[in-house]
């Protein structure tokens, strides 16, 4: 049976089908770990073979340092770097290998060198870990209050990875302000006096909607 242990000790076995990664609603809750997404990454068993996978988690999954780029088949002594966590994978029946942080110092052998275990490697944060979400909130409500004031509602929805909803929005007041203008142009001005208010309670409405839903993703826009 293969489990997953953590650098204070913990065990995780991995006896179910699929056993989910993350910092909610996962078998193996990593709660203290702000690098770890929601749902980062999940195990599952395939035959005799357990394969990890990375949920397009927002700081990605490594395995012995490298990047996962696609399912990787679990071996007894690979490391799983998730956000700031290692976790080690170890097979029922060999010995736990604790991951430390220097290798202790070797004496000088005195007989000729023998086969021996290499000490467990150390594994600091992964180039590319971010450890702070890396989308800004207050960027995503400026870019969507003062262009929305131009007709440009929708480019802070852009910002925060919602590009369809973005461009829907963008395209839809631009249509819209340009019949406004058609509009107020042969009214001499006085439907303006309409259109303007309605303008700005558009932008207040999308920018209001654009703060609820970066509350709601704190992987990328933080708590």
């Amino acid at each position: 049976m293969f489990k997953l242990i953590a650098q204070d000790g913990t065990e995780y076995p991995l006896t179910h089908p699929v056993t989910t990664i993350g910092r909610e609603g996962s078998d193996i809750l990593l709660l203290q770990d702000d690098g770890v997404s929601r749902r980062h990454a999940k195990v599952e068993r395939q035959g005799d073979a357990l394969v990890l996978v990375d949920l397009d988690s927002t700081n990605g999954t490594f395995v012995n340092g490298a990047r996962l780029q696609a399912p990787h088949t679990l071996r007894s002594g690979d490391v799983v770097q998730i956000g700031g966590s290692s976790l080690t994978v170890h097979a029922e029946g060999e010995k736990a290998t604790r991951v430390m942080r220097e290798p202790p110092p070797m004496a000088a052998p005195t007989t000729p060198p023998q086969a021996h275990v290499q000490p467990a490697p150390v594994y600091a944060a992964p180039a590319g870990y971010a450890a702070r979400p890396p989308k800004d909130r207050s960027i995503a409500i400026i870019l969507e209050i003062l262009p929305g004031f131009f007709t440009l509602l929708g480019i802070g929805w852009i910002y925060a990875g919602q590009i369809t909803t973005g461009v829907i929005i963008l395209v839809t007041g631009i249509v819209f302000n340009c019949i406004f203008v058609i509009i107020g142009a042969a009214t001499a001005g006085i439907t303006f006096c309409f259109t303007v208010p309605l303008q700005w309670a558009a932008v207040g409405l999308s920018t209001y909607l654009l703060y609820q839903h970066t509350k709601k993703q704190p992987d990328l826009f933080g708590p």
